[in-house]
């Protein structure tokens, strides 16, 4: 038997607190809705920066439903700290509101070839995200996606392509809706829970059995049974698993990086190649890499705790962006043909030094020693415990 599905209806009431035993709450918030097109009915979830990028017959729901266009709703959870700041804000849910009434049933939304009961007690089907972002979009829309040029890039931009948000606003959430052609509603992109991971479906039935909804649930609360996400913050920073690809990558990262010095500030004027910045303890590395990324990684399992996304494209490989610490205040990578690919907007703001803290965040200091402007974590709070890969 498969996972039972979680009781959404309670988690994602709006206005509800879960307290986490070690005295942070997650408030759940409802976002309005935004517009998607289903031109054929056939509903597709998955990894957003993959939209137009396989056979649409083969990712499509078995389930489909009258062509048409329906709200996406977002369910996301402010973290409340123990003193009662919000120190985050994050997607628990991607809903397709197909029809405006209560849900009775629920049950996993399948692609062809899925049967439930081939699952194990506790296994769910979902799809896989790397990238930190999923999607609704219609079949029809996911093959014409796939016939535009670098489709991908254009998602990317749609998400990268702005300056981060600074360390004191609250994390930016709403969805983005991407056209297609002359369809102005063909893709909805959000962000995926705490990162990356593999997300299950749900099909919400009304009590005559229609279908009311598609709901991916990104597992970051969980119900009265315990089921879905772990019930407090260290279960929730423990969540971050680093794949063995990534520890691969990480250690061939630290061999490279043997014998080059390792800073620990960026001073204005500063610029960071191919190279790394420590924390304090060393529980945490920035690396620049040869890929064009500049990745922060917990040293103590090579989990990757936030990245740029600036990859080189492949005839640069080698060559390496140039993170900067501008006079200006901004931080900046800066492509190997000179063009800015990503930027802190922190541009005429009073910022003396780049730091990486002991905490996994990249901060911009001031010459008061205040924060300017820092990286997001893929976690509510700092680890508790260091530790070191050899």
């Amino acid at each position: 038997m498969p996972v039972l599905a979680p009781d959404f209806v309670h988690l994602f009431a709006p206005g509800t607190s879960h307290p986490c035993p070690d005295g942070v709450g997650l408030l759940v918030r409802v976002l309005p809705g935004v517009p998607l097109s289903l031109p054929s009915g056939r509903v597709i979830a998955m990894e957003s920066l993959g939209c137009g990028v396989g056979d649409p017959a083969e990712m499509a729901f078995t389930q489909q439903v009258r062509p048409g266009t329906y709200p996406v709703v977002l369910v996301t959870v402010d973290v409340i700290g123990p003193d009662g700041g919000h120190r985050d804000t994050r997607v628990a849910a991607a809903q397709l509101e197909i029809r405006n009434e209560p849900v009775a049933t629920w049950e996993l939304a399948l692609r062809p070839g899925e049967d439930t009961e081939e699952l194990d007690d506790d296994e769910l089907f979902g799809y896989p995200v790397d990238g930190g972002t999923g999607c609704f979009v219609d079949a029809q829309t996911f093959q014409a996606a796939g016939e535009k040029e670098d489709f991908a890039g254009q998602v990317a931009e749609s998400l990268w392509g702005r300056p981060q948000t600074p360390v004191a606003s609250v994390r930016e959430c709403a969805p983005i809706t991407m056209s297609v052609g002359d369809d102005e509603h063909a893709v909805v992109v959000f962000s995926t829970g705490w990162g990356d991971g593999d997300y299950p479906t749900w099909i919400g039935r009304t009590a005559d059995g229609d279908v009311a909804c598609f709901l991916t649930d990104f597992q970051v609360l969980a119900d009265e049974d315990g089921r879905e996400a772990a019930g407090n913050a260290e279960d929730l920073r423990n969540r971050i698993q680093a794949p063995l690809d990534t520890v691969a990558q990480y250690r061939a990262l630290k061999r490279r990086l043997e014998g080059m010095p390792i800073l620990t500030e960026l001073l204005p004027g500063d610029t960071l190649r191919l190279g790394s910045l420590s924390s304090r303890s060393g529980t945490f590395l920035l690396v620049n890499q040869d890929d064009g990324d500049v990745v922060i990684y917990r040293a103590q399992d090579g989990a990757t705790v936030w990245r740029t996304r600036t990859l080189l494209e492949d005839e640069l490989i080698g060559l390496a962006n140039r993170l900067v610490l501008q006079d200006s205040g901004n931080l900046v990578v800066f492509a190997p043909t000179g063009v800015q690919v990503w930027n802190s907007g922190t541009r005429g703001r009073d910022v003396q030094r780049a730091v990486l803290g002991d905490d996994g965040r990249l901060v911009l200091v001031d010459a008061d020693g205040g924060e300017v402007w820092s990286s997001e974590l893929l976690y509510p709070q700092p680890m508790s415990s260091a530790g070191h890969l050899e």
